[in-house]
């Protein structure tokens, strides 16, 4: 097993992972992937990885996830700060991590937008024990680029201009 250090985030995993807009070997991604570019992601064929002392790959895959997953690692990083500045766990919700884009996709089942950050690897939906969304939402603040209320979870995303919405 190989070591990987990220600022404020250590992967253990073994060296499937590729970083820095590289991407797996193409012919190993389905179709649609294979022209993908994200910048600085974390690839993963999905296994039980530890991204950072408090989340796990597998919170960031749909329960019908996929078979790659992708992960920004300033989401992670940024998640780890909000539960330090919390003092309480986060869980993301199901769905509410990495979805696979196009059709027929887990974005799409999940009733996610056409241009989600989830399909980047750049949101997660997340629920924090005795507090409402607004609470997080404003916990969230300044930190995060988008923050988005819904009735039962927070959305935050790394989308790297500032957006926010209620619904």
């Amino acid at each position: 097993m190989s070591v990987y250090q990220f600022p404020s985030v250590q992967l253990e995993a073994e060296p499937v992972i590729t970083l820095g807009g590289l991407y797996p070997d193409p012919k190993r991604l389905p179709k649609w992937k294979r022209g993908l570019y994200l910048p600085q992601v974390y690839f993963f064929h999905y296994r039980d990885v530890q991204l950072s002392p408090h989340f796990n790959l597998k919170e960031f895959s749909a329960k019908d996830h996929e078979k790659w997953v992708f992960v920004h690692p300033l989401l992670v990083t940024k998640l780890e700060f909000l539960r330090s500045r919390l003092e309480r766990p986060i869980w993301i919700t199901p769905r509410g991590g990495y979805r696979g884009p196009g059709p027929g996709g887990v974005n799409d089942r999940a009733g996610g937008a056409p241009f989600s950050m989830h399909q980047y690897g750049k949101a997660a939906d997340i629920v924090v024990t005795g507090m409402t969304p607004k609470e997080v939402a404003r916990a969230a603040e300044g930190l995060f680029d988008g923050i988005g209320r819904y009735k039962t979870f927070t959305h935050v995303d790394v989308r790297g201009y500032k957006a926010r919405w209620i619904k």
